[in-house]
């Protein structure tokens, strides 16, 4: 664990604990649904804005001031809060292994826990719109901005105050909360651990967020990508199962690449 025991010597009162962490988390929902309903408000005026570039621009728009408030609350510099410190590259490599095969693993577990056709559909059509818009929020802004907000000023705030433990899985519920959708918090939840564990071994943001980009990635693409290795995507999607042979794979990348990544991370420690 990089330079977190130095922070909390040095900033042993200041760090913003679970109370104030929901609080901003809670301002950071109601802020979204704000600038959502008022943006809506626009399009229902004649401006012309699908739901997906709706959730984009309320993405820009809420998240940088609410990471400004963080760094003002903890009254800490944004690159003690928001740490993009440099690290081995051998360490990345492995990331996008592990979270391809994980995600989708954790895809399959979660096709096997019914969930209600008319809440899918809500779910779905959430993200119905410009393709543009929805592939830069799921695939670039959204990953970027969570990162930053949990594994950055939630996680490195719980560190400098709580146990690794208790940071991490607090850390992790606050990520899945703010999915929303009760089911996706599933998945979720095992990857904001994933994620926490990257910000602890290296002390940068940078390999959580490359691994929570390949991890929305690979939810989107997915279908394209079977059907360039030869399978019938669409029996894939009614069947709600993917084929054991990309389960196999699946399994066989998370464990390549977990091995992979934990000799990288224990080199870096060995040399830190």
């Amino acid at each position: 664990m990089r330079d977190f025991e130095d922070t909390q010597e040095q900033y042993p009162d200041r760090s913003p604990g679970i109370g104030l962490a929901l609080l901003l988390f809670l301002l950071l929902v109601v802020g979204q649904v704000l600038v959502a309903t008022l943006l809506s408000s626009l399009e229902m005026a004649g401006a012309r804005l699908d739901r997906t570039t709706t959730a984009l621009l309320t993405t820009v728009l809420v998240y940088p001031p609410i990471l400004w408030i963080g760094v003002r609350v903890a009254k800490r510099p944004w690159s003690e809060c928001y740490p993009l410190r440099p690290f081995r590259v051998s360490i990345v490599a492995p990331v996008p292994l592990v979270s391809v095969g994980a995600a989708i693993l954790i895809l399959e577990a979660l096709s096997w826990v019914p969930i209600p056709e008319a809440y899918s559909k809500v779910f779905h059509e959430a993200l119905a719109g410009n393709r543009v818009s929805e592939l830069l929020l799921v695939i670039l802004v959204g990953p970027v901005c969570e990162e930053l907000f949990f594994r950055g000023w939630v996680l490195r705030s719980f560190l400098c105050r709580y146990s690794v433990r208790t940071s991490v899985l607090t850390s992790a519920l606050l990520f899945a909360a703010g999915h929303v959708d009760p089911w996706y918090a599933m998945i979720v939840f095992p990857l904001g651990i994933f994620f926490a564990w990257l910000v602890l071994k290296t002390g940068s943001l940078v390999p959580s967020v490359v691994g929570h980009v390949t991890v929305n990635a690979i939810s989107r693409v997915w279908p394209a990508l079977l059907s360039f290795l030869g399978y019938d995507s669409e029996k894939i999607r009614e069947a709600g199962h993917f084929p054991l042979a990309v389960l196999g794979v699946a399994l066989l990348l998370t464990v390549a690449g977990a091995a992979v990544l934990s000799r990288a991370v224990a080199e870096e420690g060995e040399t830190a």
